[in-house]
């Protein structure tokens, strides 16, 4: 054989051999859907000096617990009320109180807060965070409906210490870890723990709320004299 055809037949193998490589670089080729992003972020201490968990879904940056603080972020004192008819007749002033008026269940679900103290304008978010807006919580529920998730489910801690059966698509994914607080009705009596978890958005009178046979988000609108738990957003 000619050298000439030699380098000829070194050259058509050549080819052969980087066309049979390509093909099978594209045979491999797949497409990796997107991720959710969540993970724990730097630890939160109010005015009190509560320390929270918190966590980052998306681009936002949530409280990972309920708020238990009793002073606004300027120092001024909230003001706690037990009495059912002091809560009911209370129409002018921030407020908080423990479910069934005991201390032992603010740190398992925090405390409760009127949308008075919500709304004031001595802030009630500690200092670098803020009250989430309806836009807000928009976001975050687009953002867990964008993998195909229950938007309910995905915020809902597990199992059945702080939900009652069947606590409906609870998987936590979004690391929220929301417990079901209960709430304390305009006439002072609360209801609903292990049941249902309401969180205040920034107006006082807007919300949203979890349940545990519903694996999604329900929102309303009422009177600020309900009370209701408070999640906070990262400014």
């Amino acid at each position: 054989m000619k050298l000439s055809d030699t380098l000829l037949l070194g050259a058509l193998m050549g080819m052969v051999l980087t066309s049979s490589c390509t093909k099978d670089d594209d045979d491999d080729d797949t497409i990796v859907p997107p991720q959710i992003e969540v993970a724990p972020d730097a630890p939160l201490t109010d005015y009190d000096g509560n320390v929270y968990a918190t966590v980052k879904i998306g681009e936002q940056i949530w409280m990972a617990e309920n708020l238990r603080v009793e002073h606004y972020r300027n120092g001024a004192f909230i003001m706690p009320i037990q009495d059912n008819n002091q809560w009911q007749n209370n129409i002018n002033q921030g407020a908080w109180c423990y479910y069934d008026n005991l201390a032992a269940n603010a740190e398992e679900y925090g405390v409760l807060y009127n949308g008075l103290a919500v709304a004031s304008s001595n802030n009630l978010a500690p200092t670098g965070w803020r009250m989430p807006t309806e836009a807000d919580l928009t976001q975050l529920r687009v953002y867990l409906a964008s993998f195909d998730l229950d938007e309910g489910g995905s915020l809902k801690e597990t199992g059945f210490t702080h939900w009652l059966a069947p606590n409906t698509g609870a998987t936590d994914t979004a690391m929220f870890a929301a417990r079901a607080g209960g709430y304390r009705f305009v006439n002072g009596t609360f209801t609903g723990k292990t049941y249902e978890g309401h969180w205040w958005l920034n107006s006082g009178t807007s919300s949203f709320a979890l349940f545990y046979d519903d694996a999604q988000v329900t929102t309303g609108t009422g009177s600020s004299q309900f009370g209701y738990s408070v999640r906070c957003i990262k400014e």
